[in-house]
């Protein structure tokens, strides 16, 4: 798998970490990060989180992909949690996702669908690519 970029060529084994990296170098004007709250809806995970979120969540690739494609502006939604420690998180469905080895076809309609949401930051800052690095992520 090669993808390229004017000065960006990767040969990869790991296809989600290469459509991350190269969408984040596409994107990147700078090197802050992301916490685009102005455009973006946020939902309590407890009380009324995202069909796709919850779909993503459950590793249910196939209706997260028709989901995604059906309800787009669900990809730019953030679901919200207060922890027992008084902390609260929250994470776009394409975070999430790439918590559980997600197939590049869902990387990749949730990108189509907001393509901020590789910049974007979750509460300790972290972007999507940071999360398939920490938690793995497909070796398709």
């Amino acid at each position: 798998f090669i993808l390229r970029s004017q000065n960006f060529v990767t040969f990869g084994v790991n296809s989600v970490l290469c459509l991350l990296h190269l969408h984040c170098s596409i994107m990147s004007t700078s090197s802050k990060t992301l916490f685009l709250r102005s455009d973006t809806r946020e939902v309590d995970y407890d009380t009324n989180p995202t069909i796709l979120y919850k779909s993503v969540e459950q590793q249910q690739w196939k209706g997260s992909i028709s989901r995604v494609c059906h309800a787009p502006h669900e990809a730019s939604t953030w679901v919200t949690m207060e922890d027992s420690g008084g902390g609260k998180w929250r994470r776009l469905p394409i975070q999430q996702a790439c918590r559980y080895q997600p197939p590049l076809e869902l990387i990749s309609a949730l990108i189509k669908a907001f393509p901020a949401s590789v910049q974007a930051g979750n509460e300790n800052g972290d972007l999507p690519l940071h999360s398939a690095v920490k938690w793995g992520s497909s070796a398709e």
